[in-house]
């Protein structure tokens, strides 16, 4: 009975105190129970390619574009977000393809897929997000810094009222925005400080009536807007200035007018319909997109346009250079020409270069920093017309630009490749700026330039060198995931599954991304499987060529490149044997972080209706539907059926929502839900640390305070998901391994010293076993997909390994996953604790503080006749004993792994940190595994470290089920108070375990128990809890035999703890929780009842709490709000005393010490309560109520405003030793004169109300 707010067992508690248990050893038992399948190696997202120019120059593409519709039209596209953020230009999506997928009864289909005729785009947009308030008539403004100069605006603006509701627009006005220079350009303060109120649909009266008297200039020297106004009519709020590119007299609005391609132009588009947009151009400028956004990067051309010197009138035309088809034959040894390259035409003398940033010095790690010892190779396809020098000549700029002897190729009027090699004359220690490399040559004339490309020569265009390939390979990793081909702009398939050596091409701007042909060479070449990231946003067709690229055979005597285009470009590329055969297993992912609206592609906050049943799916349905949609076209191709077996759909969930879990559900086909697990970071909403412990320690806390009951959460949902009827899935991590802090993210400011400080806490020893901690935590809860983010070299934030530069070495996080990949691969056994050192974990971030935080995590895994057992310590400062349990009795080999050392060790600089092996006696592999210098460390397992035996030959024992009763952990075995928590082990999940099955004996004369399974635990392990005692001394649990769920006998077993209460401790014996009490009543109301306890020691009879007068106990719902009150007036108050009485009546053979009463009191005036002792009529003692403060609180009626008093009844010898009945009386008095409202309990929903306390007469 213990009970939150009574006042004597506030401070009595069975944990450990800290330092008490810290020496104390951790025993934990293997079990040979599996609690989850085999879930193979763990992976990894690898970083970007190495490459340093990569131009291909192939078709800017856009498709990464989803709207809604958001009017009904025929062959008209009206979307209310198809230019949301004023970005384009009329004409900007003419010709593209319009894709419109919507949701019938629950399935999403494609409806159309249609071209866009006309691109109109005229209308008014904000001037600014703010309004001017309603006081100002005058406002002044400047456009954004980057807007157009030279470009006409038309200017109104229009009245907002207090509901929200807009008027008519003024007269428009046109203004010049002028070109003028940074230092010349006003800069005056926000006029426009007023939120737009929410609109009030029900408000009277109409909107306001267009303002007049509108006028405005712009100052050509200043680019200041000086607008003004009448003030209008009615109850305004404030003003919005609008403003238009184009002349309001010819505006028709923003919409796509459909061609008749597919029958666009009659088709009905829907509101709610998805749209995707997919956009090809062979040229761009800065016209192309709207006013705004002229100066800005997402308008400037692609970096691999041209640059002329000196800027003249050919630099600033529209359309300086283009992408053509190639002119004329390319070499034969050119296989991946593509399908344009760039034409630079220009009639001016001057130099034109194409260039790209791309080297720097050590003291940045953006850039790659060049290497003296190592040889590059420039190579490039190139033709001329016209050029009185033909050379075409490869450069640098920036701080290596006079050192470096520029690089001659000459160019002839037909195709020629030209390759070179070179190396850089130093290594930059320091610099302090950014070079560039590229090509240049003399115009006038005209240059065609195609595959510009510089790379190591070690690794070619490949993603990872051969030291790359030796780590990856000695990890073990099973799956490599790439976001090459996920958030992007969307590509095309041709784009995709170009030719390996070139590039992906996305949007206008080239990146350092593979395309899905280099990615599967690569992928195979390594041995692992692959795990693709691919837009969304592929057309059907696009996807069935992909299945013919993946899995359709190519047999030259019966297939043709035109029967087969997708399997013969495979074959072209060197892949005759489908891919699909070549791997175990294939992973496809759909976009990235669907849930995230940074991400290119997305689908966050989005809502669609159903066109037939009209319900309103959220975006996790959406984009459960949108993957579903896309499976079943790839499952239209004839040559799935050689994929299916091997491929599986991963679904990317958040973890702090059930947006996967709600996309799993209409998308039965997935077999995954993943969501992102990063030990700690900006992921977790942790800021960094500035002290260097702190941060080790809030590390090695993370998993069992957050990582493991995230993994244990997410398996509960998914198993409620299945329970509901859903397919079953399994949970994982799509990314996950130490996380970091980003300047700005969740509002936090990076210092260098902030970043060198995370790296040196994540890239230690302790950012090690934490990482292989949380893995492993997962592991235990059935995830079979975990992917470590990221394979890739750096010094700071998401990577694996220190640049080549400092070492090379691998980091301890991914020494500490290959070691599971390596030796521990296999089912997952259950591992149940005995005994557990603990310590206590403030809380940080989102993680709730732990009272016990196991130090020690032990796991398990079996393959065979191997077993491997794991070990990792959660200390920072000495070793911890350690003994395991083991399910064996012998075992022809052992070896220890470990992943030990300094705590504070790192392994940025040097290899510090590494994996050691060694064979251990097979003398040492017995059923108790006490670790000591034969079994591996002396003094107990390692602060920080990893252990991994591995037993091999092994003779498991055939021991029949048990049960083991243990002190929880953290509860001291010599206890002061209650509760009593013990820990009920099985070797062999129970079918049930109740109190039914738990005996409880000894001296304290326990009462009764709870019995809550652990969380996570697989039914393995269960919480006994002891409430209620009649006395100290032990207390013994016995766990009774029972039928295991696989139908075997679970042999009992039996615990002990003692229990001394510290001098003049009480118990209490009744109490009253009226909130408890009123639970299941339709409205509170104690009329005409009494009130039984809701607690009660079987020392003493069963009572109620009855009332005098009974109006004391009446259903006034306030009175009633946990609590039981009235209201009276002074006289009769005074003419007969009001009391709440209880019948006290030991039980036979009991004899009692009452000690004290607790009781919270409400009252509106000064109360002073007493407790009578009434027995056989007589009245025998009394004592009064006190407390802290006045016994008043003005009458507050609400649930916690009872005040705590207690009345001492030690002094009444009437209660000492009492063995017969008697009545205590709780009289309110003090009320005499005025009266008023009063009554007893509010003291909080959770607290006892009245309890009375005492003991076992003679303890």
């Amino acid at each position: 009975m213990n009970r939150i707010l009574v006042p004597a067992l506030a401070t009595l508690c069975g944990l450990t105190p800290m330092g008490a248990a810290e020496q104390a050893p951790a025993v934990l038992r293997v079990t040979p129970h599996v609690v989850a399948p085999n879930p193979g190696a763990y992976t990894a997202t690898t970083g970007p390619r190495h490459e340093l120019v990569d131009f291909n120059f192939e078709p800017m593409y856009w498709a990464s574009n989803r709207f809604a519709v958001s009017e009904a039209a025929v062959g008209k596209l009206i979307s209310a977000n198809l230019d949301w953020f004023d970005s384009y230009a009329g004409g900007w999506w003419d010709g593209s393809i319009v894709r419109v997928l919507r949701i019938e009864d629950g399935k999403m289909v494609q409806k159309l897929r249609g071209v866009a005729k006309r691109y109109e785009r005229s209308e008014w947009t904000h001037a600014a997000d703010g309004l001017v308030p309603a006081s100002a008539t005058r406002g002044e403004f400047v456009m954004e810094d980057w807007s157009r100069p030279g470009q006409q605006w038309w200017l109104c603006v229009r009245a907002v009222d207090k509901a929200g509701r807009v008027g008519a627009r003024s007269a428009a006005v046109r203004i010049v925005h002028p070109d003028i220079a940074g230092d010349k350009r006003a800069r005056p303060g926000n006029v426009f400080t007023l939120g737009a109120p929410r609109l009030d649909d029900k408000a009277a009266g109409s909107a306001p009536a267009a303002v007049t008297g509108f006028q405005a200039t712009c100052d050509p020297a200043t680019g200041l807007i000086t607008a003004s106004w009448q003030a209008a009519l009615g109850d305004i709020a404030g003003y919005r200035i609008e403003r238009s590119f184009t002349d309001p007299a010819t505006h028709k609005g923003q919409f796509i007018e459909m061609g008749s391609e597919g029958g666009g132009d009659r088709f009905a588009f829907l509101p709610g319909d998805m749209v995707l947009l997919a956009k090809t151009a062979m040229s761009i400028s800065r016209s192309d997109y709207a006013p705004r956004l002229y100066g800005t990067h997402g308008a400037a051309a692609p970096d691999y346009a041209p640059s002329f010197t000196p800027t003249g009138a050919w630099q600033s035309r529209e359309h300086p250079s283009s992408l053509v088809p190639h002119p004329g034959a390319l070499p034969t040894d050119v296989p991946d020409g593509g399908a344009t390259c760039q034409r630079i035409d220009c009639r001016e003398a001057g130099i034109v270069a194409i260039r790209k940033f791309n080297h720097a010095d050590l003291t940045q790690d953006w850039y790659q920093v060049l290497d003296p010892t190592r040889t590059y190779v420039v190579e490039v396809l190139a033709r001329q017309e016209g050029l009185a020098d033909p050379t075409l000549r490869f450069h640098l700029t920036g701080p290596m630009a006079d050192e470096f002897k520029a690089i001659g190729f000459a160019m002839t009027g037909a195709w020629q490749k030209f390759t070179a090699e070179f190396t850089v004359p130093r290594k930059l220690d320091q610099s302090g700026s950014v070079g560039q490399m590229g090509l240049q040559w003399n115009a006038p004339g005209t240059v065609w330039i195609d595959n510009f490309r510089v790379y190591p020569k070690d690794v070619g265009l490949g993603r990872h060198d051969a030291a790359d390939r030796a780590a990856l390979k000695a990890s073990g990793m099973g799956a490599i995931r790439t976001h090459d081909t996920c958030k992007t702009q969307g590509y095309t398939l041709d784009n995709l599954l170009g030719h390996p050596l070139a590039g992906l091409t996305s949007g206008k701007d080239t990146y350092s991304r593979g395309n899905l042909s280099a990615l599967l060479k690569e992928f195979r070449e390594m041995g692992v499987s692959p795990w693709l990231q691919l837009e969304f946003t592929l057309q059907e067709d696009e996807w069935l060529g992909l299945v013919e690229y993946l899995a359709a055979p190519y047999d030259p005597a019966k297939d043709t490149p035109k029967s087969k285009p997708w399997a013969w470009r495979r074959v072209q590329h060197g892949q005759v044997k489908p891919y699909i055969d070549e791997f175990p297993k294939l992973l496809i992912e759909f976009s990235n972080e669907n849930w995230n609206q940074i991400m290119p592609f997305n689908l966050a906050w989005m809502e669609m209706p159903d066109a037939v049943t009209k319900q309103t799916h959220g975006a996790g349905a959406i984009y459960g539907m949108f993957q579903e949609y896309t499976i079943q076209v790839l499952k239209r191709s004839p040559y799935w059926k050689s994929m299916e077996q091997k491929t599986e759909f991963v679904l990317g969930g958040w973890a702090i929502n059930d947006f996967g879990y709600q996309a799993a559900k209409r998308s039965p086909s997935s077999r995954h839900v993943l969501v992102a697990a990063y030990n700690g970071g900006w992921d977790a909403g942790e800021d960094p640390s500035g002290d260097f412990l702190p941060a080790l320690t809030k590390t090695l806390n993370y998993p069992p305070q957050d990582g493991i009951p995230t993994a244990i959460r997410l398996r509960r949902e998914a198993d409620e998901h299945a329970a509901a009827g859903n397919r079953p899935f399994f949970i994982g991590s799509y990314e996950a391994g130490p996380g970091y802090n980003l300047d700005g993210l969740n509002g936090v400011r990076m210092t260098p010293q902030l970043v060198e400080g995370e790296s040196r806490v994540m890239k230690s020893l302790v950012g090690g076993s934490s990482t292989l901690d949380c893995f492993l935590g997962f592991t235990y809860q059935g995830a079979q997909l975990q992917n470590f983010f990221t394979f890739s070299r750096n010094r700071n934030y998401w990577t694996s390994h220190a640049d080549h530069r400092n070492g090379g070495q691998a980091y301890p996080a991914w020494l500490g996953l290959a070691l599971w990949n390596n030796h521990g691969v296999g089912e997952v056994l259950g591992v149940v604790t005995e005994r557990m050192p603990v310590r206590a974990a403030p809380a940080v971030g989102r993680r709730p503080a732990m009272d016990a935080m196991p130090e020690v995590a032990a796991y398990a895994s079996r393959k065979g006749d191997r077993l491997s057992v794991f070990a990792i310590s959660r200390r920072l400062d000495a070793p911890t004993p350690l003994t395991l349990r083991l399910p064996i009795s012998a075992a022809k080999k052992v070896t220890l792994h470990t992943l030990t050392g300094d705590p504070q060790a790192n392994n940025l600089d040097a290899e510090n940190l590494r994996l050691a092996s060694r064979e251990l006696p097979t003398a040492v592999a017995t059923r108790d595994f006490a670790l000591d210098a034969a079994r591996g460390a002396a003094q107990g397992l390692p602060p920080a470290s990893v252990f991994c035996w591995v037993f091999e030959g092994v003779s498991f024992a055939d021991a029949a089920p048990q049960a083991l009763v243990n002190p929880e952990p953290g509860q001291a075995e010599l206890a002061s108070g209650l509760p009593l928590r013990f820990r009920v082990a099985f070797t062999r999940p129970p079918k049930a375990f109740t109190p039914a099955d738990v005996t409880l004996s000894g001296t304290t004369q326990a009462q009764s128990c709870i019995v809550t399974m652990v969380p996570g635990s697989h039914g393995l392990e269960w919480t006994v809890t002891v409430t209620e005692v009649m006395d100290e001394g032990r207390t013994t649990v016995t766990a009774k035999d029972l039928a295991a769920a696989d139908g075997s006998t679970i042999r009992g077993g039996s615990g002990s703890l003692d229990l001394r209460f510290p001098a003049g401790t009480v118990l209490p014996l009744l109490a009253w929780n009226f909130s408890k009490a009123q639970e299941g009543m339709e409205k509170r109301d104690w009329k005409g009842q009494a009130i039984a306890p809701t607690a009660r020691m079987p020392v003493v009879e069963a009572t109620t709490l009855q009332a005098t007068p009974q109006q004391l106990l009446g259903d006034n719902e306030h009175y009633n709000i946990d609590g039981a009150g009235t209201w009276a007036p002074g006289e009769q108050v005074a003419r007969a005393p009001f009391y709440f009485a209880i019948a006290l009546h030991p039980a036979s053979g009991k004899a009692l010490d009452i000690k004290r009463v607790d009781c919270g009191f409400w009252s509106s005036g000064d109360l002073k309560p007493r407790l009578e002792v009434w027995q056989g009529g007589i009245k025998v003692g009394e004592a009064a109520f006190t407390a802290a403060k006045v016994i008043n609180n003005k009458g507050d009626l609400g649930a916690t405003t009872g005040i705590p008093a207690s009345a001492d009844t030690s002094g009444i010898p009437a209660l000492q030793k009492l063995a017969s009945p008697v009545e205590l009386r709780i009289v309110f008095a003090g009320l005499e004169e005025k009266g008023g409202v009063f009554g007893i309990g509010k003291l909080g929903l959770q607290a006892d109300d009245l309890v009375v306390l005492g003991r076992l007469s003679g303890h």
